[in-house]
């Protein structure tokens, strides 16, 4: 398998040494002139083109000859398709050549469900911070449990056990040594952090509101909470949504049971939204 992969790989390589064009095609005048582009459009009666140096450049559309500068653009489009057929088959074979990793205890993780934890003994921290070492690829199986929001962004719970997995898993990812004082700081932490992510089309509709927690008929205030004043663009903006907040609130345990269900509230003026927090549901 991996002498098929070498070849295959060599392939790819020769293919994109004789097709180093394909990046570029070429626009042809009615003159005789000849510019090598890497887009183009047509726009109020020129035709842009925009050069390899990343210049524009705009030609009346009757000096342009369609003819010839169609048959190019069409051979690009196939010469593209092609790159990108290689490049989809390597990506392919690369993955299966991969080591297959027993993900059963990750996946033992996800699924056990016996309530949130704010004590552990040594061997259990040291456990949780190397099985955040070991799926440092992982992280978005490991934080599926506590998500209880997805709009954009998962909105996350962040107990102190996904706190200490994720410390292994910023430990490969950030190439960082393990720092005996941030540990302490995490299981004598007595804030219960929550990130809520919720989008709008208004750069500034979340600001000025209020985040609290309800449960059992009480209101419990966060003890501190960040709603920005602006949100910050998407992927899709303009078009919606165009811009998501990031919102992060503590609440003391002492202050909560958690026990029991609650519902996480974020209000302002007459936008009111709640979500579950299932308390018991999260180690």
């Amino acid at each position: 398998m991996a002498r098929k992969g070498i070849i295959f790989i060599l392939i790819f390589s020769a293919f994109l040494i004789f097709n180093r064009d394909g990046f570029a095609y070429n626009i042809y005048l009615k003159n005789g002139k000849v510019f090598d582009a890497v887009e183009h459009r047509q726009e109020r009666g020129l035709f842009i083109i925009k050069l390899r140096l990343g210049y524009e450049v705009g030609i009346p559309l009757n000096d342009i000859d369609f003819e010839k500068t169609n048959r190019a653009i069409s051979d690009y489009e196939e010469r593209k398709k092609k790159e990108q057929e290689f490049l989809e088959k390597k990506r392919q074979l690369e993955e299966k050549e991969k080591p297959k990793k027993d993900i059963s205890e990750l996946e033992d993780f996800v699924f056990e469900k016996r309530g949130m934890q704010l004590q552990f003994p040594e061997d259990e921290i040291s456990k949780l911070i190397n099985l955040g070492e070991k799926y440092a690829d992982r992280v978005d199986d490991i934080l599926k449990p506590y998500t209880f929001f997805y709009d954009y962004l998962p909105s996350v719970v962040y107990t102190k056990r996904l706190r200490l997995i994720l410390y292994g898993t910023e430990k490969v990812l950030k190439k960082r040594n393990l720092v005996t004082t941030d540990i302490h700081n995490i299981l004598q932490d007595p804030y219960l952090l929550i990130f809520l992510a919720v989008t709008s089309d208004t750069v500034d509709f979340l600001k000025g509101a209020k985040v609290y927690i309800e449960q059992n008929g009480r209101i419990i205030e966060p003890f501190n909470f960040k709603v920005p004043d602006v949100g910050e663009r998407t992927n899709l903006w303009p078009n919606s949504p165009a811009y998501y907040f990031k919102i992060l609130a503590n609440f003391a345990y002492k202050d909560i049971d958690i026990s029991k269900e609650a519902r996480l509230i974020i209000k302002k003026d007459d936008f009111f939204r709640d979500f579950k927090l299932d308390f018991p549901s999260y180690r």
